[in-house]
């Protein structure tokens, strides 16, 4: 019985032997340009010999076993018959030529591409920052209403950008108290922010309200003498960036302030350098 299981393994061995073998003729033929086709012949105790005919290909293939066993007796798929391996199709040089300039063509794309979004990064430029570090309205518990009482405040504008500066227009500050407008009037002049740079806007506006005859003035009285009136400050101009001798177009600002004052009309220390909201 073991005598007969080897026989099996040697005779599988030289099976897929022949196979390999016709498959190394089969692809000698295609690099080499023959024409003629070639077979391989396995027998018991022998190796495949290989040689050209027209065809033998149906003849070997009716020798061929669907399946071999192994040293344990169990079957196993043997090649596929008929097998034959793709041949090989050299490119012309134009198609090559034209594959080459292509891949150039596409990395070029690509580098270029790479470049722009670093650059767009760079410079890309980032809104500036308000903060407001000071407000005061003297004299605002009077019984008499706000009305011609001076507002006062500054804020402290920054330019975050590292290349590009930002020219702002006119800035015109409003005061209000809830939806009603108590103050407003023109701030700064036109001045140009350079990079990482920082300018105090301060402004001094005539208050128009509220007085006694105002429907709000109930509300806000109450509120002077609990000590916590809340008001907003917006500051509205016109910007655009400059970057070396290249301008932006121009964008409308508006930073808008919330903060509470106390009793005597001076900012509650908790709202002293407050971030102000920028909306474009």
């Amino acid at each position: 019985q073991q005598s007969s299981s080897v026989k099996a393994s040697l005779m599988g061995i030289n099976i897929q032997y022949a196979h390999l073998h016709q498959q190394f003729c089969v692809l000698a033929s295609a690099i080499f340009g023959a024409r003629q086709e070639y077979y391989c012949l396995a027998h018991r105790g022998m190796h495949g010999a290989c040689g050209p005919i027209k065809r033998h290909t149906q003849a070997y293939a009716s020798r061929t076993p669907t399946s071999v066993r192994n040293s344990a007796g169990a079957a196993r798929p043997a090649m596929p018959r008929n097998y034959r391996l793709p041949s090989y199709h050299r490119q012309s040089p134009a198609i090559r030529c034209l594959n080459f300039l292509c891949a150039v063509l596409l990395t070029l794309v690509l580098i270029a591409g790479i470049i722009l979004f670093v650059l767009w990064l760079s410079l890309r430029p980032h809104r500036p920052k308000f903060t407001l570090t000071d407000f005061s309205i003297p004299n605002v518990n009077r019984q008499s209403g706000a009305a011609n009482l001076p507002v006062k405040f500054a804020v402290n504008e920054h330019n975050p950008n590292q290349k590009i500066g930002i020219h702002f227009e006119a800035v015109y500050g409003s005061v209000y108290y809830d939806d009603e407008l108590i103050a407003s009037g023109p701030v700064m002049y036109p001045f140009y922010q350079p990079p990482k740079g920082d300018t105090l806007v301060q402004g001094e506006l005539a208050a128009s309200g509220p007085t006694p005859t105002d429907p709000a003035w109930q509300r806000f009285a109450s509120e002077v003498g609990a000590g916590s009136v809340g008001l907003r400050l917006v500051l509205n101009s016109t910007v655009r960036f400059q970057v070396k001798v290249w301008d932006t177009k121009e964008h409308h600002m508006k930073a808008d302030c919330g903060f509470k004052i106390s009793g005597d009309g001076s900012l509650h220390q908790e709202d002293r350098n407050t971030p102000c909201t920028l909306y474009f």
